[in-house]
């Protein structure tokens, strides 16, 4: 038996979550498993020290063209840059962020056909 995967579990909560809020606006849910982080794509989505604990920064955005809420992680970097930054810096990466995962999804969503 396999060990119950904690990425996928957080997003069938997250999906459960946006689908009461958003009703049937939010289909299903994809995850960026790509090691490098979609937001500078530089560096890879390793863990990182928050509080001295390790933590990984699982993070969700709603690509409502096609219904789907995608999963992704960060690099500590970028991370720690989001949570300090101003917020017109924080809007820039955001834009950067859903760029790059709208890309991959097409990307991914195009090799299934």
């Amino acid at each position: 038996m396999e060990p119950p995967n904690p990425i996928q579990a957080a997003m069938e909560k997250m999906l459960t979550v946006c689908q009461a809020q958003y009703g049937n606006a939010i289909k299903t849910y994809w995850f960026y498993a790509e090691e490098i982080c979609p937001c500078c794509t530089k560096r890879q989505t390793l863990l990182f020290k928050h509080k001295n604990e390790n933590a990984v920064s699982l993070n969700a955005f709603m690509y409502r063209e096609r219904g789907v809420l995608i999963g992704y992680t960060l690099c500590g970097l970028c991370i720690s840059e989001l949570l300090k930054t101003s917020k017109k810096r924080q809007t820039l990466m955001h834009e950067n962020i859903e760029m790059n995962l709208i890309a991959a999804y097409q990307k991914h969503m195009s090799h299934l056909n």
